[in-house]
């Protein structure tokens, strides 16, 4: 699969970045971690979610029939990369963009960021 992440969207960095609202799937401010956008081009809503974990209560229906099994195996690393407090955003972004090739997907990330 390919996942499009747009960089004003992006919710990075962890508590690095308190001005950007807490870090989730998709946030009070409308931002997203690299999962969630993910999850929402899988064709999954990110309204009554919040943490990847929760998608297994809330959607198990998309996890069985396989439109989101594929992150499971991403979730703990994509996480960690997302949410460092010390990576460049260009160290971040190749990181993740390999791990996700590792899995056979690609992760491509387009526009410039918010300032």
């Amino acid at each position: 699969m390919r996942v499009e992440v747009d960089r004003s969207k992006w919710r990075r960095g962890g508590s690095a970045y308190p001005q950007d609202g807490t870090t989730r799937l998709k946030n009070e401010r409308g931002l997203k971690c690299c999962l969630g956008f993910a999850t929402e081009q899988s064709g999954v809503s990110l309204v009554r979610v919040g943490w990847f974990r929760e998608i297994m209560f809330t959607y198990p229906s998309e996890l069985r029939d396989c439109r989101l099994s594929w992150l499971i195996e991403l979730e703990i690393a994509a996480s960690e990369i997302n949410d460092a407090k010390r990576l460049s955003d260009a160290t971040r972004e190749k990181r993740l963009s390999s791990l996700f090739a590792e899995h056979g997907h690609e992760m491509v990330f387009v526009g410039e960021y918010r300032e």
